[in-house]
């Protein structure tokens, strides 16, 4: 699995539509508030060239992809920490995400039923920040309510998770993100183990049409994505879902002819590995060759574990060969000819693109 990705946006900014258009999935988009109440999920493959050039090398008898899971959730309104519309079943679904795709309405419909009389995305972008940010607050004002007293006795522990919870509520009550914060590593650790929702990372879509669009309201949303220094992509959901009928050639030469390079899955992909860090690594072992995902950073052991628990029990040792070593001396053993492979301990920190064999003992 790639990772877990929440759609969240105000109602009828297109989540579901969104939705249909990344995991070719039918699910009802319909034109009144709270279409969806309960999140569909969806799993899609992650495209990957390198992977494919491996297995054009290999010819292996079983290819796995990584896979990105998307939630829709339900639409939010003003007043959902509080209970407003389906108030704390939304909130509680985010918790369950590894990052949020936030959504806002960037196009003019007046068939379109909105919450809001007018289409400003950055209004409805900070509607649902915050939401979030309230929703936050309650949560370590209650957590404070139950340390305070035993802080108060001067135990250390309870003193020091004191302190945290005081930064952090602070930096709610600026109105500031936690993801987005200056708090420090441990404070963050400490956030999101206590599953927060403004420590996940957080990227926005500005739905858009295909046809001309208000360039000052992009104009606005872009000031304002400047300003926080967050990351977004444009797509034209309605359009893109609409391309489902086509094979994937036609379905790419409608979006260019339309001045989109690629599809919203691909983008969304994209921006999702970055705000994550992720990379990806690759194992050929037997007749599977396999792409995983993992943390930048992340040491040769965590992938073993990551591969299989035994791996990182018995870890040996690792082999490793680059995408590009192991495609430029056509496969592992002109690597191995070439001296192309690389024999790393545990503290090894894996790179992306690099092809894995695990030494282990059972």
């Amino acid at each position: 699995m790639g990772f877990r990705c929440g759609i969240v946006g105000l109602p009828n900014v297109g989540k579901s539509t969104l939705f249909n258009a990344l995991t070719k999935s039918n699910v009802p988009a319909e034109n009144y508030p709270f279409c969806t109440v309960e999140p569909n999920v969806g799993i899609v493959t992650v495209p990957d060239e390198r992977l494919k050039n491996i297995t054009r090398l290999l010819k292996p008898e079983k290819i796995t992809y990584n896979t990105l899971e998307f939630v829709d959730i339900a639409g939010l309104v003003k007043g959902a920490s509080k209970g407003e519309g389906l108030g704390n079943k939304f909130l509680s679904h985010i918790r369950e995400v590894d990052a949020i795709c936030h959504i806002v309405r960037g196009f003019e419909d007046d068939r379109i039923v909105n919450v809001n009389p007018d289409t400003d995305p950055v209004r409805d972008a900070e509607i649902i920040n915050t939401e979030l940010i309230l929703a936050d607050l309650e949560t370590i004002n209650r957590r404070i309510e139950k340390v305070r007293n035993a802080a108060k006795t001067g135990e250390k522990e309870a003193t020091h998770e004191m302190e945290m919870l005081n930064e952090i509520e602070k930096c709610l009550s600026e109105g500031i993100l936690l993801a987005d914060s200056k708090l420090p590593k441990e404070i963050k650790q400490y956030a999101r183990q206590s599953f927060l929702l403004t420590i996940k990372p957080m990227f926005y879509v500005l739905n858009i049409s295909d046809s001309k669009q208000n360039q000052s309201v992009i104009s606005s949303f872009e000031n304002f994505i400047s300003r926080n220094n967050a990351k977004y992509v444009k797509i034209a959901c309605r359009f893109e879902a609409d391309l489902l009928e086509f094979d994937e050639k036609e379905k790419i030469q409608m979006l260019r002819e339309a001045g989109f390079e690629e599809s919203a899955l691909s983008k969304i992909i994209k921006t999702g590995y970055e705000i994550l860090d992720l990379l990806t690594f690759y194992t050929v072992v037997g007749t599977e060759t396999r792409a995983w995902s993992i943390r930048a950073g992340s040491k040769i052991i965590d992938a073993a574990a990551k591969i299989h628990s035994d791996m990182a029990k018995g870890f040996i040792k690792g082999e490793v060969i680059h995408y590009y070593d192991f495609m430029d001396c056509h496969g592992e053993e002109g690597a191995a000819k070439k001296g192309r492979i690389l024999i790393v301990g545990r503290d090894y920190v894996v790179q992306d693109g690099d092809i894995i064999r695990i030494r282990f003992n059972v």
